[in-house]
């Protein structure tokens, strides 16, 4: 996505570290711009609503046994 650095292990990270990529990220207009224009999609979402949905379609799913399959639902939904 662009609007962060390379991690580091626990072991990298001091306060050395932390302060010489915050200041990048301060100071990086292109990673800042990557980051102002993510939040504005994030915030153009419909996350519950989308969230909401999903719920709903999982539940009118038809149901199935463990080990069952899709095609094993339909044999008997046909009476197979």
């Amino acid at each position: 996505l662009g609007v962060g650095l390379t991690p580091c292990s626990h072991r990298e990270l001091d306060a050395r570290w932390l302060h010489a990529t915050i200041d990048r990220m301060l100071r990086d207009r292109v990673m800042q711009a990557r980051a102002r224009s993510i939040g504005r999609a994030v915030r153009s979402e419909d996350g519950l609503g989308e969230a909401v949905a999903a719920i709903e379609r999982a539940m009118r799913a038809p149901r199935r046994a463990p080990g069952e399959t899709a095609k094993s639902l339909e044999e008997v939904s046909a009476g197979a």
